[in-house]
């Protein structure tokens, strides 16, 4: 009975520490504003990027948002995916104000995958605000360099710290978890 009492425990402190482990990475990014009053709060929801409360001014030319799944914002143009806004349309991004946005992400693009999302301005080449959504895991600071803004920009300070979806960290966090409670004698 105690034997099954311990696994009971170790069970529980197995979905306890998951939950600490999850919360924490499923929390929105905040868009860091480098040009255009660029902001918002970054999460990806399955395959799905949502974006709450989006602003920007709609003052470029060309911009559109861009996912990345490796590298930095800095190279959208080059190495992110180009996800048009609203679907269906072939025309650059207006002016928001405060809008909930949600859009799927492109084929054979997962939302597990996801590091960065960015405002990306086609025409010039030039990032007007990011979401870092994967940080280096023994430093807690992000992978990449920030992106330097532009002279003259509007910059936001952050307040709290970037976190990320960490999907697939979480994933395997809880397979993890899972075979370690399975392995428990009983």
């Amino acid at each position: 009975m105690e034997q099954r009492n311990q696994k009971i425990f170790a069970q529980l402190w197995i979905v306890l520490l998951s939950l600490c482990i999850l919360l924490p990475l499923a929390s929105p990014v905040k868009l860091t504003t480098l040009q255009y009053n660029v902001g918002g709060d970054v999460s990806i929801k399955g395959e799905k990027v949502v974006i709450k409360n989006f602003s920007y001014t709609g003052g470029a030319p060309d911009a559109f948002f861009y996912v990345g799944t490796s590298g930095s914002p800095a190279d959208a143009g080059t190495i992110g995916t180009h996800v048009q806004y609203p679907a269906g349309q072939d025309r650059p991004l207006g002016a928001y104000s405060g809008q909930d946005l949600e859009f799927a992400l492109p084929a054979g693009v997962l939302g597990s995958d996801i590091t960065w999302v960015s405002v990306w301005c086609r025409q010039y080449s030039v990032n007007f605000g990011q979401a870092m959504l994967v940080t280096d895991a023994g430093t807690g600071t992000n992978s990449e360099q920030e992106a330097e803004p532009e002279p003259g920009a509007e910059i936001e300070s952050e307040s709290e710290p970037e976190s990320g979806s960490g999907a697939g960290q979480v994933s395997w966090a809880l397979v993890l978890s899972l075979v370690w409670a399975s392995s428990y004698p009983a």
